[in-house]
């Protein structure tokens, strides 16, 4: 039995090792695709490698420029050859036209309104125009000039004030009107007429009532020119004493002995009522009438520029007395506009010496 068996040779054994690379058993990271998987990342190291050295070429920090202002407003040193000026650095910081923004508030009334970004609006040469008001209007422009126009306030145009007229005259240049009215007996009739046309204005100022339009030299001492609203009894008893029938030529000491009488009708009671408690109103005690200068330089009228006096005059006036006004008046800066009813006897001498060389005018018209 022995004889039937057969041992293997060492030519019949094979080593694991000696197979070819086909035959041989694949290890855990040939299974999972571990080279393939070497390859992709090193690949895209590689690419964020390139990457990173783009973006921070792109980055790079631009050199740092520095600029110098000397005093004499032009850019210096060696690095740089432009010069720039300092009206075109204060330019640059205008708010450019296409950055306005436009803001309304829904049911709110003004005239005023923003321009559309197409308009001209913030277009301007030099930041001087906009300080001596030759860009925006009512901001300073040559609508609005200094404040608004020539005046503060003067508004658009050359005044921005609507044109002030008394009765049809034209009183030019005129922000602040006063009246000197005279309420001499057969002036008095006038008196609402010419408050309401007065009252028509939005540069109104002082109403002074005076009795009389004389201009002489006054006696100093002798009678009160104190200014006092109408209204009280000061009034009541100016009033009634002298719109009646009392003697004009009483003496400074008869006059001041009178007393209001509560028993006694009002003369012209309507037109006491109409002025007594008027706004703005004011008299001056009886005098005489050949003293209206205590009205005209009142201190009263020191906030006007215009000065209108409405009369008939008839009253006295003299040059001495008329140099003296028309020098307060000039010192005022005021202008005297003359509204004579009828062609007085002294009309041309106060519009000769007094009206025209202050600056204003003179209108003969009877209202009535």
């Amino acid at each position: 039995m022995d004889s039937h068996k057969t041992l293997a040779t060492p030519a019949d054994s094979t080593l694991a090792t000696d197979l070819p690379p086909s035959r041989r058993k694949p290890r855990i990271w040939d299974k999972i695709g571990g080279g393939a998987l070497t390859i992709a990342v090193i690949f895209h190291v590689i690419l964020l490698l390139l990457g990173a050295l783009w973006v921070l070429q792109i980055y790079k920090s631009p050199e740092k420029k520095i600029d110098f202002l000397p005093g004499n407003g032009q850019s210096g040193g060696s690095e740089r050859s432009a010069s720039y000026s300092v009206q075109q650095k204060k330019r640059a910081k205008i708010t450019p036209t296409t950055n306005l923004k436009r803001v309304f508030a829904e049911g709110a009334a003004s005239n005023f309104s923003l321009p559309d970004p197409g308009d001209n609006f913030g277009e301007m040469s030099t930041l001087s125009s906009l300080s001596s008001g030759g860009a925006l209007g009512g901001l300073g422009g040559s609508g609005g000039g200094k404040g608004f126009g020539k005046g503060l306030g003067g508004g658009a145009g050359n005044s921005g004030l609507k044109p002030v007229m008394m009765f049809g005259m034209l009183m030019k240049d005129t922000q602040k009107i006063a009246v000197v009215m005279d309420v001499s007996r057969s002036m008095t009739q006038y008196l609402p007429i010419v408050a309401k046309e007065l009252d028509k204005l939005s540069t109104k100022g002082p109403l002074i009532l005076y009795f009389g339009c004389g201009l002489t030299k006054e006696t100093k001492g002798k009678f009160d020119e104190t200014v006092k609203l109408a209204t009280g009894p000061a009034f009541e008893r100016f009033w009634q004493i002298w719109q009646g029938k009392t003697p004009l030529n009483l003496k400074p000491d008869e006059r001041k002995a009178l007393k209001y009488n509560p028993s006694a009708p009002m003369p012209l009671e309507n037109i006491y009522r109409q002025m007594s408690g008027r706004l703005d109103t004011y008299f001056i005690d009886f005098n005489g009438i050949r003293f209206s200068q205590s009205a005209l330089l009142a201190k009263e009228l020191k906030g006007v520029d215009t000065i209108y006096w409405f009369s008939d005059f008839m009253d006295k006036v003299d040059d001495e007395t008329m140099k003296e006004v028309l020098r307060t008046l000039k010192t005022r800066k005021q202008k005297l506009f003359l509204h004579a009813t009828k062609d007085g006897k002294f009309l041309n001498m106060v519009r000769d010496q007094l009206a025209l060389p202050s600056g204003g005018g003179v209108m003969v018209k009877d209202v009535q």
